[in-house]
């Protein structure tokens, strides 16, 4: 993850599932759309479903 430069935002970049596209013979979109709807399923140590208190979104060719 990346934070990008040049942005008054707090903006990162992940370029996971461009690499895993390689490895899995999958487009990289799709597995960055399977990521993201997995974020919200992460739980914390304790069990619990954390408040995600950012947007996450799939740029094409597959960033997240």
């Amino acid at each position: 993850m990346y934070r990008l430069k040049n942005n008054p935002r707090v903006v990162y970049r992940c370029a996971i599932a461009l690499q895993l596209s390689a490895i899995w013979k999958l487009p990289s979109p799709e597995i960055a759309h399977q990521l993201v709807c997995f974020l919200p399923t992460v739980v914390d140590d304790l069990g619990n479903n954390p408040e995600l208190d950012f947007t996450v979104k799939v740029v094409d060719p597959g960033w997240i």
